[in-house]
């Protein structure tokens, strides 16, 4: 298998790491929602560069955001859920490895219908006993 298809899901991983360690950084005090704006300026700028640099000399923003579809804004509205939901769970006390581990698990497993369903997305028959482990885990981790 070549890097390319590993390295996407290794920056994920870095950057899920970053996240959750940042998110349970944030100031007690800081209001929540102004942390998510600055949060997402600084998102923004960063976006906006690697847009341009991807792009060389050939912008076209325009004709871009016409290949955009309503999973684009949803998403928006996703996300400030996630930041939101892990921002409240730290500060009420939530364990940084416990609170992701019940978290993603729980989004593997609800993931797996909604890929069969939707996206016509297949499982091996060896996946069955991962699922079994996830569910098993998730429960032994959320009687802590």
């Amino acid at each position: 298998m070549s890097l390319s298809l590993y390295l996407p899901l290794a920056l994920a991983v870095l950057s899920f790491v970053l996240y959750n360690v940042f998110q349970k950084s944030i100031a007690p005090n800081a209001d929540p929602y102004l942390s998510l704006i600055v949060t997402y300026m600084v998102a923004g700028i960063t976006a906006a560069i690697a847009y341009l640099v991807s792009k060389g000399g050939s912008i076209s923003v325009f004709q871009d955001f016409r290949q955009l579809n309503w999973a684009t804004f949803a998403l928006g509205f996703a996300v400030v859920g996630v930041e939101l939901g892990f921002l409240f769970a730290y500060r009420n006390g939530w364990n940084i490895g416990v609170a992701s581990l019940l978290v993603n698990v729980s989004v593997a497993l609800i993931l797996i219908p909604v890929g069969l369903l939707f996206f016509r997305e297949h499982i091996a028959p060896a996946n069955y006993i991962g699922i079994v482990l996830c569910i098993v885990g998730l429960i032994l981790v959320a009687k802590n």
